[in-house]
C-alpha cells in the first residue's frame, strides 16, 4: 500500500497554480500593461482636469469679484455726491423761514457752491397756512426764477405729503426725501422743522439730468475703472449705461460685448438708470474653458491612440457607471414611497389576520385605508410606467376631439374621496363663454389634471384650498390649478418641471412624492402642443396653468 505524504501535496498544488497564473499572465502581458499605462494617463488627465478647472473657476471668480465691486464703488460715488451736496445746499437754517429771510436763503445756496443743479426751490407758509413756492437759478446769480409748468408741477406732486403734514400737524423727520416721478426733473428736498418737529418750510434741488449723464457719470466710470483694473485690460471691458427703457445713455467704447453682462441700479438718485460692465473680447472664463477643451482633447486622443481597443472598455464602464447612478438617484427618490404604503398594508392586514379589529366600523376603517394605501401604490406604479414611456419614445397618444370642461370634471371627480378625507375646499370656475373642443388623448390629460390636483394637495401646508379655472386665452383652452400653500422661489420654478426634482426645503422633503408628476404633466402638455406655465411666490401658493390650442375652423 503506497504512503501518502501531505506536504508533497501542497506542493503540488501550489506548483501547479503559480502555473497557471504564469502562463495567464504571460497571455495577457499586454492587457496588464495597457492598464497600467492606461491608470498613470488616467491619473494625470485626472490632476491635469482638476487644475485647470480649479483655474478657470478662480479666474471667474476674481473677475466677476472685481466687476462687482467696480460698480459698487461706480454706484457708493454717486450716492455720495449728490448725498454731500443736498446735505451742504439744503441745510438751511429754520429762523430764515421763521423771519422770512429769502435773500440769506439765496445766500445759503450760493455758498453751498453745487453742482449739476438746475433750480433750487423753497416752499414756504404765510401766517394763514397758505403756501407759496419760490424758484433759484443757480446759473443767472441764484435770482428769481420763473418755472416752467412741469418744473412748478414736479415740484408741488413731490411736496403735497409735507403740506398736509403742516396742516394736520403731524410730526416729520429731517432726512433727505427723493423724487423722481419726473424724469426730467428729478428733485431732492429737505424739510424744515421746528422744536416740535412740524413742518414749517421745505427747501429742495431740481438735478440737472444732462450734467449728470454728460460730466459726472463718465467721471466716475473711469475713475474708478483706472482703481480697480490694470491700464492694459481696461480695453477689454465695454462699460455702459441704460435708462428704465434699456436706452443705452453712455458707452465707453463702441462694440458688441460678450454675454457674461453684470448689471448694477443706483439706490438714492436716477434708480431705474443702471450701470452694465461686458467683456470686448474673450472672457477669462471662455479663455480657460478652451484651453481646458484643448488640454483634455489631446489627453483623450493620447489614450485612444495608445490604448485602441482600451479605450472602449472605459466606455463601457463609464456607461455602466452612469446607468448605476441613474439606478440609485431613481431609488433614493421613490423607496421611501414604496416602504410607507407596503408598511401600512402589512400592519392593518396582520391586525385584521390576528383578528384583533372586532368593531364592524373599524374593520371598514381599516379596509378603506389598505384601499387607499393600494390605490397610492397602483398610482406611482402608473406613474413609473408613464415615465419610461416617455423617456423610451414608446409613449404614445389617441387624438381625438374632447371637451377639456369634461376631463376636468372626471379628474375632480377622481380624487373626491382625497378631498373629504384631507378636509380640501375646491373651487371651480368655469368661463361662462363657451369654450371650443380640443383635440387630445382623453386619458392622458385627465392624468395630467389629476397630478396637478394631487399637486396642489400634497404642498397646501395648513391652508386646505384648491382653486380650478378653465377658460380660454389667446388661441387655447387654459386650465389653471391653484393653492394657497408653501409657494415656490424663483429659481425653483424654473426646474420644477425636470425629472425627480424636489425643491430643496424641509417641509417639501417631508411631502411624498417620486418627484415624476409634473414632469409628466409637462410632456403630456408638449406632446398636445400646448405649454405650462407656473407663477408662485414663496409662501404664497402656487398656479399652475395647462394651455390647450384650439381646433382652427
Amino acid at each position: 500500500m503506497p504512503q501518502h505524504f501531505p506536504d508533497l501535496d501542497i506542493q503540488r498544488v501550489w506548483g501547479s497554480t503559480s502555473l497557471k497564473f504564469q502562463t495567464f499572465f504571460r497571455k495577457h502581458f499586454l492587457y496588464f500593461g495597457f492598464g497600467f499605462l492606461a491608470l498613470v494617463l488616467l491619473i494625470m488627465l485626472g490632476l491635469q482636469m482638476r487644475s485647470l478647472r480649479n483655474l478657470e473657476q478662480s479666474t471667474g471668480a476674481v473677475r466677476r469679484l472685481d466687476i462687482r465691486n467696480y460698480l459698487l464703488a461706480v454706484a457708493i460715488n454717486i450716492q455720495d455726491f449728490y448725498e454731500k451736496m443736498a446735505r451742504d445746499a439744503l441745510s438751511v437754517p429754520s429762523d430764515f423761514f421763521v423771519k422770512r429771510e429769502y435773500e440769506e436763503i439765496a445766500n445759503h445756496f450760493r455758498r453751498a457752491k453745487p453742482k449739476g443743479v438746475k433750480l433750487f426751490f423753497l416752499l414756504d407758509f404765510d401766517e394763514t397756512g397758505a403756501s407759496q413756492i419760490l424758484f433759484y437759478d443757480p446759473n443767472k446769480g441764484f435770482t428769481l426764477h420763473v418755472p416752467t409748468a412741469l418744473e412748478m408741477n414736479a415740484v408741488k406732486v413731490a411736496t403735497i405729503p409735507w403740506v398736509l403734514f403742516r396742516e394736520r400737524a403731524v410730526p416729520a423727520n429731517r432726512n433727505l426725501v427723493v423724487d423722481e416721478r419726473d424724469p426730467e426733473n428729478r428733485i431732492i428736498f429737505k424739510p424744515s422743522l421746528d422744536n416740535a418737529f412740524r413742518v414749517i418750510g421745505i427747501v429742495g434741488m431740481i438735478i440737472e439730468p444732462a450734467f449728470f449723464r454728460e460730466y459726472l457719470l463718465p467721471k466716475l466710470i473711469q475713475k474708478n475703472l483706472q482703481e480697480f483694473f490694470p491700464e492694459e485690460s481696461q480695453k477689454d471691458f465695454i462699460i455702459s449705461v441704460h435708462d428704465g427703457d434699456g436706452r443705452q445713455l453712455f458707452a465707453t467704447q463702441h462694440g458688441q460685448g460678450q454675454g457674461d453682462e453684470f448689471l448694477r441700479p443706483w439706490r438714492f438718485v436716477f434708480t431705474e438708470w443702471y450701470l452694465k460692465v461686458q467683456s470686448r473680447y474673450i472672457t477669462p472664463e471662455q479663455w480657460a474653458s478652451r484651453n481646458f477643451l484643448l488640454s483634455l482633447s489631446i489627453a483623450i486622443l493620447m489614450i485612444v491612440t495608445l490604448l485602441g481597443g482600451f479605450f472602449f472598455l472605459m466606455q463601457n464602464a463609464s456607461r455602466t457607471v452612469k446607468l448605476s447612478q441613474m439606478k440609485a438617484d431613481f431609488v433614493s427618490n421613490i423607496s421611501h414611497e414604496l416602504r410607507t404604503p407596503l408598511s401600512s398594508i402589512k400592519v392593518l392586514a396582520e391586525f385584521m389576520r390576528l383578528g384583533r379589529v372586532k368593531n364592524p366600523e373599524a374593520f371598514q376603517k381599516y379596509g378603506q385605508q389598505i384601499e387607499s394605501e393600494a390605490q397610492r401604490l397602483g398610482n406611482l406604479i402608473d406613474k413609473m410606467l408613464d415615465f419610461s414611456k416617455i423617456e423610451s419614445g414608446q409613449k404614445g397618444y389617441e387624438f381625438q376631439e374632447a371637451d377639456v370642461g369634461q376631463l376636468v370634471s372626471d379628474a375632480l371627480n377622481a380624487l373626491e374621496l382625497e378631498f373629504e378625507q384631507g378636509g380640501f375646499a375646491v373651487d371651480y370656475y368655469v368661463s361662462p363663454q363657451p369654450l371650443p373642443p380640443v383635440m387630445m388623448d382623453k386619458e392622458a390629460i385627465t392624468e395630467a389634471f389629476v397630478n396637478l390636483l394631487d399637486n396642489a394637495m400634497k404642498y397646501s401646508g395648513a391652508n386646505k384650498y384648491i382653486g380650478v379655472q378653465l377658460g380660454r386665452k389667446n388661441g387655447f383652452i387654459t386650465v389653471s390649478v391653484s393653492d394657497r400653500g408653501i409657494g415656490l422661489q424663483p429659481e425653483d420654478q424654473k426646474k420644477v418641471f425636470e425629472k425627480f426634482y424636489r425643491v430643496s426645503t424641509g417641509y417639501v422633503h417631508n411631502v411624498k412624492g417620486s418627484g415624476l408628476g409634473l414632469s409628466i404633466v409637462k410632456n403630456t402638455v408638449d406632446a398636445h402642443h400646448g405649454k405650462i406655465t407656473v407663477e408662485s411666490g414663496l409662501g404664497q401658493g402656487s398656479t399652475f396653468t395647462v394651455h390647450l390650442p384650439i381646433i382652427e375652423g
